[in-house]
């Protein structure tokens, strides 16, 4: 577990790049079978000075990734698989998944909690050239007055996804990417979740549109207290399973 906050002090140190700077939480190339749970990443954005890199990003022939159960708050980016539509890396699978030549193969994001509310966040989870990730039970909120483009965006042809129970701002598709993509909710009202600026991202009674809304998967893994999403009638949509 680690609590990686990039802090008002270190900001004016951190390395340039042709168009924002490169600064990120978990960076990796060609990565394999990776897990990254549980960890917290708060503040990794650079202030009017271009786009940050990803709160946690595996690209470049990354496979079988699972990203669950982490707090990204305040950063420009939270996850993302893959990185462009000519992402690939020297990486060589024997299996030539999909063809190989990919951003991303396979891998879940779930049960993460992505919120800002400053002027530089862009993303919560990207999908980028990525054929079949599994993105389920995230909670991705950023209140009206932040910087924002996308809570969950997915791009380029060659990227397919699964992405289902989530509760959003507002869940974005460019370039031809297609994708089993069903019961989220997006425009999530604030009211929906108990304070998110004070830590707790918890749905409230009030969440109606987002409790025993989801549908079953079998990827959908544990909630934020560590509970499965079995408490109700069906799942509830993020990364909070709500008691009865």
């Amino acid at each position: 577990m680690l609590d990686l906050p990039l802090t008002d002090a270190g900001r004016p140190r951190i390395e340039r790049s042709t168009g924002g700077c490169y600064t990120g939480g978990i960076d990796v190339h060609a990565g394999r079978d990776w897990v990254v749970r549980g960890n917290r990443f708060e503040g990794i954005y650079c202030a009017g000075e271009g786009l940050a890199e990803h709160a946690v990003h595996f690209w470049k022939r990354s496979r079988g990734t699972l990203v669950e159960n982490n707090v990204i708050v305040n950063c420009a980016r939270g996850v993302g698989f893959g990185m462009g539509d000519t992402d690939t890396g020297s990486r060589v699978y024997a299996d030539a998944p999909y063809g190989g030549d990919l951003g991303h193969i396979d891998g879940v994001i779930r049960n993460n909690v992505i919120f800002a509310d400053i002027d530089y966040f862009d993303t919560g989870i990207e999908i980028i050239q990525a054929r079949q990730p599994i993105i389920v039970h995230n909670t991705v909120l950023s209140w009206k007055g932040a910087g924002f483009f996308s809570s969950l965006d997915y791009r380029f042809a060659r990227t397919q996804a699964v992405i289902q129970n989530n509760l959003v701002r507002r869940v974005t598709v460019r370039d031809g990417a297609t994708g089993t993509v069903d019961h989220n909710l997006e425009n999530a009202p604030e009211s929906y979740v108990s304070s998110p600026t004070q830590g707790d991202f918890h749905l409230t009674a009030a969440a109606t549109g987002a409790i025993d809304r989801g549908v079953v998967v079998a990827e959908g893994g544990l909630d934020l207290d560590g509970e499965p999403h079995t408490a109700g009638a069906a799942p509830d949509l993020g990364a909070d399973e709500r008691a009865p």
